[in-house]
């Protein structure tokens, strides 16, 4: 009781006491019931066996029931197993109900241990099969199983043309570097390339923009403005309306030359003798200056790795006039403004 300094030999309590008291002081314990749940003793005994305790020793007692009521309920020996799994999940250290199966706890430990081990090896060797399957496949075979590939993930060490999976979109790495959380894929165009959208069933995918690394390889198809247009070069960063001399529309007909009709001869006609003629004098005319030609600066299109800007090119971008400042400039002037000033 509160302001009560009287030694205390003996105290009798329900289990409601066996969680969050400290009775370091106490160095008996007596279980008169013993709970099905074997973890509820261990809690009970936890309330004395604590670091700090003044007691050279301390002591724990259960009493079990008498021999014809265990047979009945069967307590000792659902205890005493839950006790061994108890230990076979943890450190194999923690029986307190009995120390005669202590050999057979251990054995049964190791053995769980050993099962442990097993399966995280064997799901590591599915892994690594997985991820040595995955670097065999082509871009248009990884696109059928993207799962297969590792997620993006910050500080792992990337190689050029590792594929990875980043908001289930697939990308391939172009310099190999340490991934950084401001590096990500979709915001990193220098660092990663998509791997372009091919479809499942065969048919035409829809253009996309590919990036310097990625482009359209000659004789690949795409649907573009609800037509059909095929690369004529490699590396086609282009789409059909930036530079339709890098496409061929195959929907528009082609008007095949009809073959000429055979003409008759013509009859010679006999030459006439021509009348000299004197020329009337003109008077000459005055020559207007001609106007300085206004230099043509092309607008800006994405290059591809191997068409880059270099100093000195001059390109039109969102109606103001640039020129690079860099070689092997691949970027606009909004992603790169270093690379770039403003004429």
């Amino acid at each position: 009781m509160p302001n009560d300094n009287t030694i205390i030999d003996v105290l009798i309590a329900t289990d409601c006491i066996s969680a969050g008291q400290n009775l370091q002081d106490c160095d008996f314990l007596v279980n008169y019931d013993i709970h099905w749940n074997p973890v509820r003793i261990i809690q009970r005994f936890g309330r004395i066996d604590r670091i700090g305790s003044r007691n050279q020793q301390i002591q724990l007692v259960n009493f079990w029931p008498d021999l014809s009521l265990d047979e009945y309920i069967n307590l000792n020996k659902r205890v005493s197993a839950r006790m061994t799994i108890v230990n076979a999940t943890a450190t194999a250290d923690d029986n307190i109900i009995s120390e005669e199966n202590e050999e057979e706890i251990i054995v049964v430990y190791e053995v769980r241990q050993i099962q442990k081990t097993r399966e995280q090896l064997v799901q590591d060797d599915r892994e690594r099969c997985l991820q040595m399957f995955a670097e065999t496949l082509t871009d248009e075979q990884a696109l059928q199983v993207p799962l297969v590939f590792n997620e993006f993930e910050i500080g792992v060490l990337y190689k050029v043309g590792t594929r990875i999976l980043y908001n289930d979109v697939l990308y391939k790495v172009l310099i190999e570097h340490t991934s950084q959380e401001t590096w990500a894929p979709d915001v990193a165009p220098s660092l990663f390339a998509k791997v372009l959208n091919e479809t499942l069933d065969g048919s035409i995918p829809q253009w996309e923009q590919p990036d310097s690394a990625n482009g359209y390889m000659k004789g690949d198809k795409v649907m573009f403005d609800g037509k059909t247009y095929e690369s004529l070069i490699d590396n086609n960063v282009w789409s059909p309306l930036g530079n339709p001399t890098c496409w061929l529309c195959l929907d528009e007909e082609i008007v095949e030359p009809k073959p000429e009709e055979p003409k008759e001869p013509e009859q010679p006609v006999e030459p006439k003798p021509e009348q000299p003629v004197e020329p009337d004098p003109e008077p000459e005319q005055p020559v207007e200056p001609e106007e300085p030609e206004v230099e043509q600066i092309p607008e800006w299109v994405q290059p591809h790795a191997g068409n880059p800007y270099k100093t000195g090119d001059k390109v039109m971008f969102e109606g103001k006039a640039y020129v690079s400042l860099i070689n092997g400039n691949v970027w606009s002037p909004t992603a790169y403004p270093q690379g770039w000033q403003l004429v």
